[in-house]
């Protein structure tokens, strides 16, 4: 007979006592486990499905909290700037323009206070100077605008478009000539071929504005880009950036502007309307205020050129 295969002895069956270790940890300290973001959250769940897109939306959110931060700073200076400035002080305001002049060395007067900002179009303009706090009397202020109503999506040759851009621009004056005693309003820059976003033929139109509201109040219309405009008033022959829209010298641009307003300051002399002393084409135009000659070419915009006499 075949050997019969032996049988292993069996144990005796026990009752299994389960641990807290035999069982998956389901919750786990913050420290030993690291929690999903939000956005990774939403992506699990579905509700955001392209992650680049999402990236960008976080990356602009960042900018803007950025931008929003310097500017809180930039208004923090501003106020402090103005609540201790000197009476007698020149002011710079307006656009870019005017921001990235700096601040105007004029001799024999108080250091000058800029409270331009880029980007300012005449209604955004009306909306900074009246968050702010009026200043002691100053000598002078410097207006730079109409270089972003011209923009495109403006439509700036609407009819409606001009009469908002005049209104707002003699709510300006009007609070500027509170603040100061002369009130200088500069021409608009020329435009280069690259600033596409921006309408050229605009350029005589807005600045001929100007110099009619100019003409009707007490206030000084002059042209501080005249040598690098062509003869049509509205193109740029040299000297701008390569947007198109900023200058490549902004310090000789302030030079020349520091240079002016004192001449004026000092000879008290006020014009009383413009008055036409040449074409666009003649290449050097002057400013006479008495027995002084300022040389930074007074071509006016348009079809005629005018001078402070």
């Amino acid at each position: 007979m075949p050997a019969q295969p032996r049988k292993r002895p069996t144990r005796p069956a026990t009752p299994r006592v389960w641990r807290a270790a035999d069982f998956p940890q389901q919750h786990q300290t913050p420290s030993s486990a690291p929690r999903a973001t939000p956005l990774r959250r939403l992506s699990r769940h579905g509700i955001i499905m392209h992650t680049r897109w999402v990236h960008t939306l976080v990356g602009e959110w960042r900018v803007r909290r950025l931008v929003r931060q310097l500017a809180d700073a930039h208004w923090s200076q501003i106020r402090t700037n103005l609540a201790a400035a000197a009476e007698g002080s020149v002011l710079l305001a307006g656009n870019s323009h005017a921001a990235l002049m700096g601040t105007l060395q004029i001799a024999g007067r108080p250091p000058s206070i800029n409270i331009a900002a880029g980007g300012l179009t005449a209604r955004g303009c009306v909306a900074r100077l009246a968050r702010l706090d009026p200043p002691a009397r100053a000598a002078a202020v410097v207006l730079f605008l109409g270089t972003n109503d011209i923009k495109r999506r403006y439509h700036p040759e609407w009819t409606t478009t001009g009469h908002r851009f005049e209104a707002d621009v003699r709510r300006i004056l009007v609070t500027l000539q509170e603040w100061a005693e002369h009130v200088f309003v500069a021409a608009i820059p020329p435009l280069g071929p690259s600033a596409t976003d921006r309408d050229p033929a605009a350029i005589a139109t807005f600045s001929d504005r100007l110099a009619r509201i100019c003409a009707e109040g007490d206030y000084i219309f002059f042209d501080p880009f005249a040598a690098i405009r062509s003869p049509g008033g509205c193109l740029a022959t040299s000297g701008l950036f390569a947007d198109g829209i900023h200058l490549a010298d902004y310090p000789a641009l302030a030079a020349d502007v520091a240079q002016f307003v004192g001449l004026v300051l000092d000879s008290k002399r006020r014009p009383n309307g413009r008055q036409p002393v040449g074409t666009p084409n003649v290449e050097e135009l002057y400013y006479d205020l008495g027995n002084h000659t300022l040389p930074p070419a007074a071509v006016g915009p348009g079809m005629h050129a005018y001078a402070t006499r």
